[in-house]
């Protein structure tokens, strides 16, 4: 939820009820990614800035349409401003370096041309997409995961059509040191 001023710092996930097969979770360590970067990329990375924004489920399952038509979403992510963060930032209790991006909500990166950041948006996430990089959690009925919102990442398989899947999640209040700056414009 890197489109929020204050990220989450750690969430946990209980499984209520999961289909037959499907349903998993994979969560990848962005530290990893970060520190298998090459030394010059790295270098470039640490002086620039991403932005994030709440956007990432317009249109998709977890969507729908108000009664004007509009997409409950993308109305919702309205009240939010888009964030602007360093595209690496340390963990606020180890220091070890994160790459603090994410394919759901980070849009651009500031200072390029948007041909260029999507381009090293493009490469970065599928880095991100390495399996060395991720683990893959399949649950079961009672299954509890807990996990680091500032070095991780992690992505719902919805690859179970529409056999119930239920999960409640508690999500633990991050800390300032990670706060992002709002950027008064609106991105959609």
């Amino acid at each position: 939820m890197t489109w929020q001023t204050v990220p989450p710092k750690c969430s946990i996930l209980h499984a209520q009820y999961v289909p037959e097969s499907g349903g998993d979770t994979i969560w990848c360590d962005m530290a990893a990614v970060w520190s298998d970067l090459p030394t010059a990329d790295q270098s470039e990375l640490r002086s620039l800035d991403a932005v994030h924004a709440l956007h990432a489920f317009t249109g998709s399952r977890y969507d729908h349409l108000d009664a004007n038509g509009n997409s409950v979403i993308t109305e919702r992510s309205q009240a939010y401003p888009s964030i602007r963060r360093p595209m690496m930032q340390p963990h606020p209790e180890t220091g070890q370096e994160v790459l603090f991006i994410n394919e759901q909500f980070t849009r651009s990166i500031l200072g390029l041309s948007e041909a260029d950041s999507q381009e090293r948006l493009s490469r970065l996430f599928n880095k991100a997409r390495q399996t060395q990089y991720q683990v893959r959690f399949s649950w079961q009925k009672g299954s509890v995961a807990i996990w680091d919102n500032r070095v991780t990442q992690h992505y719902a398989v919805t690859d179970y059509g529409d056999e119930p899947r239920r999960l409640h999640r508690a999500t633990i209040k991050g800390e300032p040191s990670l706060t992002g700056v709002p950027i008064q414009t609106k991105l959609v």
